[in-house]
């Protein structure tokens, strides 16, 4: 029996799409509260707790062998938002879903964290190994979780082995945040001012991230920190380009000099739009290939696929 938190969300939606059809056995647990349950929901006790989760993991009538832990607070979900906030779910929730795991021999937990436990930029491609330099209450509520993580499975004999996953911006349906407002630039016939933007970027198609999930839960020896990617490096202007070209837009960008768009970030105050733009993140996806597992798509494809059902589904809701 394998346990889902994040269900209802962008990654878990698609998790549980890819575990419906292999057939496997699982239960989603959502907020106290939710409305429209299915058959494969369960509501979280109100205030999570090691033995609360106890207590309904006993109604499942069947041994838990993975907990899959994809909730959490990310950027923007709760305005006004203070790192307590930040804390309670992504740190507190995590640790007492571990306890669960390790209370009950579940044999694998894996967590969902970010990329950004490594900073914003980088100048280097980033790895496992690489420096940790947190740089927002999201990002180090994600490390605390980490360390906490790492802490409880520190010293585990009982076979229990913990994945922890730190993914870039990910693509693909439904995404939300960043990556939803530059489709969403894109298809207008606007030209975007991306033309002298030559940064080095990798990003994470959902239906491989959801790929590798699956592959650490059924391969034994899949352990520890993984940052995972698709294997092609894009610019921004790439990007923009990939997504205007497939929704018949033209791909002509602006030559606009990145001076400029660095003085206008400061000017409305968004200093981190220029690096988000313009800078360089690149993730070594090395490790997870050493174990045998390889991306199924790339990021060109889920660029093109995921542009236009955006813009289809923006047209049947109007």
């Amino acid at each position: 029996m394998i346990v889902i938190t994040g269900g209802r969300g962008f990654v878990g939606k698609k998790l549980i799409e890819s575990l419906r059809v292999s057939k496997a056995q699982f239960v989603s647990l959502v907020r106290n509260g939710s409305e429209n349950l299915e058959s494969f929901e369960m509501e979280m006790p109100n205030d999570p707790s090691c033995k609360s989760l106890l207590s309904l993991a006993a109604e499942f009538n069947k041994p838990i062998d993975t907990v899959i832990h994809c909730a959490g607070l990310a950027h923007g979900k709760l305005p006004n938002a203070s790192y307590q906030d930040y804390e309670r779910v992504n740190v507190s929730l995590t640790e007492e879903l571990a306890k669960l795991a390790l209370t009950i021999g579940a044999t694998k937990f894996i967590f969902l964290s970010t990329i950004g436990v490594h900073g914003r930029v980088s100048n280097q491609p980033i790895s496992e190994s690489s420096l940790l330099a947190p740089y927002d209450d999201y990002s180090r509520s994600k490390l605390n979780a980490e360390q906490r993580l790492v802490d409880l499975f520190e010293g585990e004999e009982r076979g229990s082995e913990l994945v922890i996953i730190r993914p870039p911006l990910i693509i693909g349906e439904g995404a939300p945040g960043n990556f939803g407002k530059l489709i969403k630039l894109c298809s207008s016939a606007i030209p975007l001012p991306f033309g002298l933007i030559n940064n080095k970027r990798t990003v994470l198609s959902l239906e491989n991230l959801v790929d590798f999930i699956c592959f650490a839960k059924e391969k034994t020896g899949v352990s520890g920190f993984f940052t995972l990617a698709d294997d092609e490096i894009l610019s921004t202007k790439d990007m923009a380009k990939e997504i205007k070209s497939s929704l018949g837009r033209g791909s002509f960008m602006l030559p606009v000099p990145k001076i400029l768009i660095k003085a206008l970030s400061f000017v409305v105050r968004k200093p981190h739009f220029y690096e988000q733009l313009c800078g360089d993140l690149v993730v070594d996806n090395s490790k997870s290939k050493s174990y045998g597992w390889q991306p199924t798509v790339d990021s060109r494809s889920t660029l093109r696929i995921t542009a236009k059902l955006f813009v289809n589904e923006e047209r049947s809701s109007q």
